[in-house]
């Protein structure tokens, strides 16, 4: 990703390196498009707006390592479907993207956002064998 930067003497766009952190101007810009792509995307069934694999593969296609921190400020997102969203990405980074998601499950616990913080819970530990015995099939 080839972010600009404004020269403050020349007021030139130059390029910005990659990996290097984004100002809170840029961060905020960054998680408006990104939080845009989610909606775009977004499906619909029953009159009621969800996320889909389409809205996942738009963000994922969109996002680049660069953008964990705008990831990661995008799980404590008002709109639940961009949370979600960028929960599934930031999965989809794999160990570079578990932080993170560690990190935004804390922020969630510590605003008392219970459905936050089991939302990422389920997509850090989806194969946690559940406590509740089995139920019976009936015959």
């Amino acid at each position: 990703m080839l972010l600009l930067s404004t020269c403050a003497r020349s007021h030139v766009t130059e390029p910005r390196p990659a990996g290097s952190p984004l100002t809170s101007t840029e961060l905020a810009a960054r998680k408006r498009q990104l939080a845009r792509i989610v909606d775009k995307h977004t499906g619909s069934a029953h009159f009621t707006r969800g996320m889909n694999s389409e809205t996942i593969e738009a963000l994922a296609n969109a996002a680049t390592k660069d953008d964990l921190p705008v990831l990661e400020e995008l799980l404590a997102d008002h709109d639940r479907i961009v949370a979600m969203t960028a929960a599934e990405v930031l999965i989809r980074f794999g160990e570079d993207g578990r932080p993170a998601l560690e990190r935004g499950q804390a922020l969630a616990r510590a605003r008392g956002d219970v459905n936050g913080e089991m939302m990422i819970e389920e997509r850090l530990h989806p194969l946690r064998p559940s406590t509740m015995p089995p139920h019976p099939r009936p015959r």
